[in-house]
């Protein structure tokens, strides 16, 4: 018996073959969830802002009061503001006590947020408005 001839797969076909059948994330994937993960920050600001405290007590415990926690691209843009000069990734995990993978996601959401700006190679800074 001889082989069908035909068209051979082309690469693109191979990659989103294997994109589906291993479930590797894409590009797509990863806007989606930060953007589910700001929605959520949303929220919880909101909820922390507005005051709202938990009414359900359990065992007759008095509840703890809640300390109010600045989210976590507040802290790094007051550590990044803080400095006169540029400063780096690990230069922030001294001030903040952040580990790499949250900082670099924070720096990443503030840089599209243009609250900082990348001033050179693994240096950042703050967006300063400049008004003519």
């Amino acid at each position: 018996m001889t082989r069908k001839k035909g068209k051979s797969p082309s690469f693109d076909a191979m990659i989103k073959f294997f994109i589906k059948r291993y479930d590797i994330p894409t590009r797509k994937d990863f806007d989606q969830l930060m953007i589910r993960i700001d929605q959520i920050e949303k929220l919880i600001r909101e909820d922390a802002l507005s005051g709202r405290k938990n009414q359900r007590v359990t065992n007759n415990e008095p509840q703890e009061s809640k300390v109010n926690i600045p989210a976590a691209f507040q802290v790094v843009y007051d550590a990044i503001n803080q400095s006169d000069k540029p400063v780096t990734v690990n230069e922030i995990m001294n001030l903040t006590g952040y580990g790499e993978k949250k900082i670099r996601n924070v720096l990443y959401r503030l840089g599209k947020m243009d609250k900082i700006i990348r001033a050179g190679r693994g240096l950042y800074a703050i967006q300063r408005n400049t008004t003519k």
